[in-house]
């Protein structure tokens, strides 16, 4: 690192503790920093900059432009990598240079570090392209799946009160049912992803995952039930539209959660 003079330096932190080492190796002096109080830049930064002075150090970048990186400090499987994709950033070359530290292999970033103890390694653009196409279908499916529910909803209430009777299908309940619980799994997950930053308990978000796990299977049910009663059974066009469409929303969601491992 380099400050008025060119330093070693390793330093790190987890919640509620830092630590800081900054070496001289010409004049053979070295500073150590621990804390293990709340502001404690006062201190990690503070007295660093009073012994060794500001930091000059300027990435010099020769690739030719920025990109996507992500954080090292994630899963490679389990529920939480889902998550972790919500930290993709994408820096430009100027953003860069700015940064605290930058690897480059002929001309191709490697590595960088964001922060000090924080490294982020390199996305390419097709795998960016290729999950924001995946969630297109998912965000489809919600939206299919809350519309149908709304819309469901509605249009008992308006027979209750216009007092025309039920005129729904006995698959109507089946249809219902896997449309409220496609709903409930969008809340269920965006719980999970509010509870994370807090780094809750693995066991406090079994419930949670095991609720995931149960759409699953509740998707399955459906669609074999559907297939079945198609078969036997003779509906409207209209009906046998919304229950197909709300079994291929079930399908993707289900396949969303396998696919990330949102169960585990």
């Amino acid at each position: 690192m380099e400050y008025w003079v060119p330093t070693l330096l390793h330093e790190g932190n987890l919640k509620g503790f830092s630590s800081k080492v900054v070496f001289d190796p010409e004049s053979k002096f070295g500073m150590v920093v621990m804390t293990n109080i709340a502001f404690e830049e006062v201190y990690y930064y503070g007295l660093i900059s009073k012994i060794f002075g500001n930091s000059t150090y300027v990435n010099s970048v020769t690739s030719e432009g920025g990109g996507y990186f992500q954080s090292a400090r994630r899963p490679a499987s389990r529920f939480t990598d889902l998550f972790r994709l919500l930290d993709i950033s994408k820096f430009s070359k100027a953003e860069l240079s700015s940064v605290y530290n930058v690897v480059e292999h002929h001309g191709v970033v490697e590595k960088i570090s964001y922060t000090p103890y924080m490294d982020y390694l390199p996305v390419s653009n097709l795998k960016v392209n290729l999950i924001t196409i995946s969630l297109i279908p998912v965000a489809l499916a919600i939206i299919f799946s809350l519309g149908a529910l709304i819309g469901y909803i509605i249009r008992m209430l308006l027979y209750k009160l216009k007092k025309r009777g039920n005129l729904s299908t006995h698959f109507d309940k089946y249809y219902f049912a896997i449309n409220f619980t496609g709903g409930l799994l969008l809340l269920n997950l965006f719980i999970i992803l509010t509870r994370l930053p807090s780094y809750p308990a693995y066991s406090s978000l079994r419930i949670n995952l095991g609720f995931n796990l149960l759409y699953v299977v509740l998707a399955v049910a459906y669609l074999g039930l559907l297939i079945y009663k198609l078969r036997k059974s003779s509906y409207a066009k209209k009906q046998k539209v919304m229950y197909i469409m709300s079994g291929i929303s079930a399908f993707i969601l289900a396949a969303f959660v396998v696919g990330w491992n949102l169960y585990v």
